[in-house]
Order: structure tokens, then C-alpha cells, then sequence
């Protein structure tokens, strides 16, 4: 008995022990008088002369194994318990009040107390003392750079992501983190990526972002805005393509025009008709090769993409047929793209393909379509105009 006025509050094992020995063979008054007399007071005054700065044990790690013994005092000791931990929360929120998000031993001193609060103080401590700074720390000194990504200050505001209830934490992340994210995503895609890079870098994301957020409407509407923002970004590369059919189809048209010359100079000799005629296969045959294949990356691009895959896009763009480009390019319109049961012509069967039936010629690579009553060589460009011609034509 003679030690219990002997021990010091940083250092508890010594009282925690002697009271766990004697606990059964004392009155519980006795031991009620000791809790009451010796180690709520001790502790009251440990907790006021507390410095986080300067202490070397944090302060949970020997005031909590005293709260299983003080709850049993019951509610004749409420108001010492309050006012103990009322001592305790105004040190915490003095601690914070200087507290920078770069410093770990913040999340260390202050987590443990969430067990120890009811929720409504502790969302008051983490909104008033927390969640600014974290904001804040995201807006002005975390950085979007897919070139050359840093971590620091993502990772800070992610430590506290179990300690912060989640409707504060996604207010964090919408307010301090996706406005950085978005704008830096808009510029990388202004500056003609890699597509396969892009898919990765969202994919890094999406694995970085705690998949308890995943469930939460408003994060999964701004990891949406992303990858819209990157679908909009392959429909660009297929307008490129587009341009660049059209600057052919300018080269053609000039070509066609200088026949009649190249004719007069060779007597009438040479069949220029013939030659040009087999100069727009030829370039119509690249035209097209060039635009199957930006389908077949854009496609795999944004399969990758959506379902997360960390497949190659080139192994899945190689893999990629000319059927499933088409199922693709219907899926993106709406479209229903499906065989007609018995109907077949030359050997291949027919699709329907909207309202255009179609025969696809997957060892060619070729796509020809059903105009009135002959089938013709066509394009998906081609192929998304006649269905749309025939669909106003039905009104």
C-alpha cells in the first residue's frame, strides 16, 4: 500500500497491476476510493502539464488502460470522467490548432480518441480542426502530374481515412482532390497521349483511392467525369481519323481532275481511269486499315479502362476481330448488332446492324452493307450514315 502515492502517471503498469492483484480480495469501495483519490487526480494533472511536442510516449498508451477500471466507477463518478476527458479534448484540439498535415504524430496523438468520444465530438474535432486543413492541403500544394507524380500529399490526407467519418472524408476528396485531378487529367489528354499510358494512370488511381469510397455515389460520379472525360478524348482520335479520310478523298478529287491531261500527253495510250481507279482502292484500303485499327485501340482502350483490367492495350486491340470492333462501335450508338437466323449471301451470314443489313468478310477484314438491291463495300463511318439516312427516312 505504501507505493500508491509513489507512481507516476506516464507509467501505469506498476498501479494497474497492484489494483488487478488486489481487486477480488478489497471491497469494491476501497478500490473505488483508490480510482476516486489516488489515480483521477493524478491523471487530471498528468493531462493538464502534457506537452505533445515534447512527450516521448503518446498519451492514449497510458491513459486508456485506466478506462475500464474508471467506466465501472458508474455514474456517481460521471462528472470526473467528463471533466477528465473534457481536459483531454481541449489539449487535442490545442494540439491541432498548429498542426500541419505533414506531421504523422498528429494522426498517431489523436486517432486512438475516436473510440473514447461519442461521434458527435469527435466529427466536431476531425470538421473543425481536421477536414480544413486537409482540403486545403490538397487545393494548394498537391499536384496532378502524370509525367512525374508525387505522393506526399495524397498519402497525409489518406492516413486519416479511417479516422475521419465518410461523408467528411468524400467532402475531402471532392472539394480538396478531384478539382486537381480533373484539371490535371484535362491537360494530359489536351497533349495527345498515349492512351495505353492514360488507362494505367486511371487505373493506378482507381487502386489508390480506398474501395470503401468506391460505394459512395459522389466519388464514383467523379472517377465517371474522368473517364468520360477520356471517351471524349478517343471520339477526338476518331474525328482525327475522319480528317484525315477527307484529305484523301481531296487528294482523289484533284487526282481525278488531272486525268484528262495525263491522257492527252500520253496519246490517249495509257488507261488513266483504270490507274486511278486502282490508286483509290489502294488508299481507301489504307484509309481503312488506319481507321480499323484506332477502333481496335479504342475499343480495348476503354474496356481497359472501365473494367480495370491491367491487360496491354495492344495484346487486347491485337486480340480485338472485326466483329467485335462492330459490336463495339453499336454498343457506343445504341445500336443492336446481331445475326438475321437464315439469312446468309455468298457464303457469309447477314447481320443486322441497326437497321442496315450488313455481311462481314472477317478474313478480308471487309464490311459491306445492303443499299436497296446490291451489297456495298463500306466503312463503320459509312455504315453509322446509312442507318441514320434510313432512320430519318422512316419518319
Amino acid at each position: 500500500m505504501s507505493g500508491l502515492n509513489s507512481w507516476q502517471a506516464e507509467d501505469p503498469e506498476p498501479m494497474l497491476v497492484f489494483l488487478e492483484s488486489w481487486k477480488e480480495l478489497l471491497p469494491t469501495s476501497i478500490v473505488h476510493d483508490i480510482l476516486d483519490m489516488v489515480v483521477l487526480p493524478e491523471l487530471k494533472v498528468a493531462i493538464q502539464l502534457w506537452e505533445p511536442n515534447l512527450g516521448t510516449v503518446p498519451i492514449h498508451l497510458w491513459v486508456h488502460p485506466w478506462l475500464p477500471l474508471l467506466f465501472e466507477l458508474g455514474d456517481k463518478y460521471q462528472l470526473e470522467l467528463e471533466e477528465l476527458f473534457g481536459t483531454m479534448r481541449l489539449k487535442l484540439c490545442d494540439f491541432l490548432s498548429s498542426w500541419h498535415p505533414r506531421d504523422g504524430s498528429g494522426y498517431t496523438i489523436v486517432s486512438p480518441w475516436k473510440a473514447v468520444f461519442d461521434s458527435t465530438t469527435w466529427e466536431l474535432l476531425m470538421r473543425r480542426y481536421v477536414v480544413p486543413k486537409l482540403e486545403l492541403v490538397l487545393l494548394e500544394d498537391f499536384e496532378v502530374n502524370p509525367l512525374n507524380q508525387k505522393l506526399d500529399q495524397f498519402n497525409w490526407v489518406m492516413r486519416w481515412a479511417s479516422a475521419i467519418p465518410m461523408h467528411l472524408m468524400v467532402n475531402v476528396m471532392v472539394k480538396g482532390f478531384f478539382p486537381n485531378w480533373i484539371k490535371g487529367l484535362h491537360f494530359w489528354l489536351k497533349a495527345n497521349p498515349n492512351f495505353e499510358d492514360v488507362a494505367d494512370w486511371y487505373r493506378g488511381w482507381k487502386e489508390l483511392i480506398p474501395k470503401e469510397f468506391h460505394a459512395n455515389e459522389s466519388i464514383r460520379c467523379q472517377l465517371e467525369r474522368g473517364l468520360s472525360m477520356m471517351n471524349r478524348a478517343v471520339e477526338d482520335m476518331e474525328a482525327a481519323q475522319a480528317d484525315l479520310k477527307e484529305n484523301f478523298r481531296v487528294v482523289e478529287k484533284r487526282q481525278g481532275k488531272a486525268v484528262p491531261a495525263a491522257q492527252a500527253n500520253f496519246g490517249g495510250q495509257t488507261n488513266m481511269d483504270g490507274i486511278d481507279h486502282e490508286m483509290n482502292l489502294k488508299e481507301n484500303g489504307k484509309i481503312d486499315q488506319v481507321q480499323f485499327e484506332a477502333k481496335k485501340r479504342a475499343a480495348a482502350f476503354l474496356a481497359i479502362a472501365k473494367l480495370g483490367s491491367t491487360t496491354d492495350v495492344d495484346d487486347i486491340s491485337h486480340q480485338m476481330t472485326l466483329k467485335d470492333v462492330i459490336e463495339a462501335e453499336a454498343q457506343e450508338h445504341g445500336l443492336l448488332f446481331r445475326p438475321k437466323p437464315g439469312r446468309m449471301f455468298d457464303g457469309h451470314q447477314v447481320y443486322g446492324f441497326g437497321n442496315i443489313s450488313i455481311m462481314v468478310d472477317f478474313l478480308k477484314e471487309k464490311i459491306y452493307a445492303q443499299t436497296e438491291a446490291t451489297w456495298s463495300l463500306v466503312s463503320l463511318e459509312r455504315l453509322l450514315e446509312l442507318h441514320k439516312n434510313k432512320e430519318t427516312m422512316s419518319f
